[in-house]
C-alpha cells in the first residue's frame, strides 16, 4: 500500500482501512532480521577499523615515522 502512495503525504480513510496489520510472527521475523543486520554492520565496522589500522601502520613504515611522529599523526587524526 505504501508504495502506491507515490508523492502523496496522506492516504484516504478507505486506504487506511485496507492496510494489513502484520502478525506477531511477521513482526518477530522483521526484528530478527533487523538485529542480525545490526550485528553484521558492527562486524563490518570492526573489520574496517582493523584494516584502517593496518594501512596506517604500513604508511608509517613507508615514510619511516618514529613513535613521536606517529603519535603526532594519530593525535591529528583524532581531531579531524
Amino acid at each position: 500500500m505504501i508504495e502506491s502512495l507515490g508523492n502523496r503525504e496522506r492516504i484516504t480513510r478507505e486506504e487506511f482501512l485496507e492496510l494489513e496489520i502484520p502478525t506477531e510472527e511477521e513482526l518477530s521475523e522483521v526484528m530478527n532480521e533487523f538485529h542480525a543486520d545490526k550485528n553484521r554492520i558492527r562486524e563490518i565496522e570492526e573489520g574496517v577499523k582493523e584494516l584502517e589500522s593496518e594501512i596506517n601502520e604500513l604508511v608509517y613504515d613507508l615514510y619511516g615515522l618514529d613513535e613521536e611522529e606517529i603519535e603526532t599523526v594519530e593525535e591529528f587524526l583524532k581531531r579531524t
